[in-house]
């Protein structure tokens, strides 16, 4: 077998807080066998260490939907996000870098932490491409998106990304920070697209 090109593995909280997720929404019995089902068992029966392959992952994005409907598989992803959120504040983001950007303008805080997501954008885009635009309004783009490939929906799917973003913003600069996704490759779209708002308003 060929090694797997770098550009292709992302970290393996994509699959690690997916796990931890439907274990306490479905329970493990139910966990195990969807990922037996879905030939993906290794990811169960063996700790996960350093990346995983973007197509595994987008495998059990699609196999979520087909399994158990669109608006469960988006619950699912999304608290998956928000689980990543919770191990990034907790192991990866200084805690300095928090205290930082609260005391900054809102938007001013959004684009210095996009611009610091941005720098390890390979770690969770995989083959895929990550950039921002802060102008009037903030807006999140991912290309290539590989949570989404091949996937058909009649609407966004990219909810493990939206969470994880959220849940980042929430804690890091101010709670009413909202992300929606507002187009998305399985739709038809050019790219996945976040945008952010805060007090209820896009700026």
């Amino acid at each position: 077998m060929n090694a797997l090109a770098p550009s292709h593995l992302i970290g393996p909280n994509a699959i690690i807080q997916m796990i931890k997720t439907m274990e306490e929404d479905l329970g493990v019995r139910q966990t195990i066998d969807f990922f037996i089902d879905s030939k993906l068992s290794q990811y169960i029966s063996h700790p996960l260490v350093g990346r995983v392959h973007e197509e595994d992952v987008c495998l059990i994005h699609q196999r979520l939907i087909e399994t158990y409907g669109i608006e469960h598989a988006k619950r699912l992803s999304w608290q998956a996000g928000e689980k990543t959120a919770d191990y990034l504040l907790k192991n990866r983001i200084p805690k300095l870098m928090g205290l930082i950007l609260k005391h900054l303008p809102i938007k001013m805080s959004i684009s210095i932490l996009l611009r610091a997501i941005s720098n390890h954008a390979w770690t969770f885009v995989g083959s895929g491409k990550f950039s921002y635009q802060v102008f009037k309004s903030i807006t999140i783009y991912i290309e290539s998106n590989p949570i989404c490939k091949g996937i058909r929906s009649s609407e966004p799917v990219c909810d493990y990304y939206a969470g994880t973003f959220e849940g980042l913003f929430k804690s890091l600069i101010d709670t009413s920070i909202e992300v929606k996704e507002v187009g998305c490759e399985a739709q038809g779209d050019l790219s996945c697209s976040f945008r952010v708002v805060w007090f209820g308003h896009a700026f």
